[in-house]
């Protein structure tokens, strides 16, 4: 059985994207910028970003689960989409609504989204797009996926 993700989960989601960047910066930013990329670190902290998504997008808590598989998908197979400081912010919103879409039954026009992120609809509907080619348009996460990225964020933020 599959573990239900929860607000202790999505709290450490944002500690681990936090770590995440941090551990980005000690590397270099990639000398490439693309869609993904904002011309400066947005003011709201990650974590306060992911509370703010998850109060208006009132998508299941499951959600961030699939987003963090998609967000590590495409920081693997490109570079310009890995997570950074420029990147993290970006890549979190679409990864989520993209899950929502998918995996929840309700979910909202992508007008919605943007002005919920901070972003512009043609903003939000070019990068929707770039992360769907980037998954090759797969958004399943098989049972076995789900639960390995669950019980990393748990171990690494000892939630579990």
């Amino acid at each position: 059985m599959v573990p239900l993700a929860g607000e202790t989960f999505v709290c450490g989601l944002g500690a681990v994207l936090h770590l995440w960047v941090q551990d980005s910066a000690a590397v270099t930013r990639p000398q490439k910028v693309a869609r993904f990329h904002s011309s400066a670190p947005p003011p709201i902290s990650i974590q306060d970003y992911i509370k703010r998504l998850r109060k208006y997008f009132a998508c299941s808590d499951e959600c961030f689960v699939l987003a963090l598989v998609y967000i590590d998908k495409v920081g693997k197979s490109n570079d310009c989409m890995t997570v950074v400081d420029v990147t993290v912010h970006r890549l979190l919103i679409i990864a989520v609504m993209l899950a929502a879409k998918f995996h929840d039954d309700k979910y909202y026009e992508n007008s919605y989204y943007a002005k919920v992120g901070g972003l512009t609809l043609r903003e939000v509907n070019v990068l929707e797009l770039a992360m769907l080619k980037e998954l090759q348009w797969k958004l399943l996460v098989t049972a076995k996926e789900y639960l390995l990225y669950h019980e990393l964020v748990c171990a690494a933020v000892k939630l579990c």
